[in-house]
């Protein structure tokens, strides 16, 4: 069951959600940064997210809670799929 307006608003301002966010972040950037041939979109998002997470966990946040992963589950989202939920956010970033 999906989260509702008031409960996804809640979400999204819950700070230790978005700790967990900042840090799926931060892996995904370092899962970035080794591979080749990045475009100038990923490399600026690697080195926005790796020189201000906080700033960068705060632009993400809204958009991980509106994703389908984590509208089904809410803060009881696991890692791997709060992991999905931001790399897919983050790609439509860059």
């Amino acid at each position: 069951m999906a989260l509702t307006y008031e409960e996804g608003n809640a979400l999204s301002q819950d700070m230790t959600f978005r700790g967990r966010i900042k840090m799926a972040a931060i892996a995904y950037a370092q899962s970035l940064s080794i591979q080749a041939n990045l475009s100038g979109a990923q490399t600026r998002w690697i080195q926005q997210t790796m020189q201000q997470p906080d700033a960068m966990a705060t632009t993400l946040h809204p958009n991980v809670v509106l994703d389908p992963n984590v509208q089904a589950s809410g803060s009881a989202v696991t890692d791997t799929e709060l992991q999905a939920s931001v790399q897919a956010v983050a790609n439509r970033m860059m």
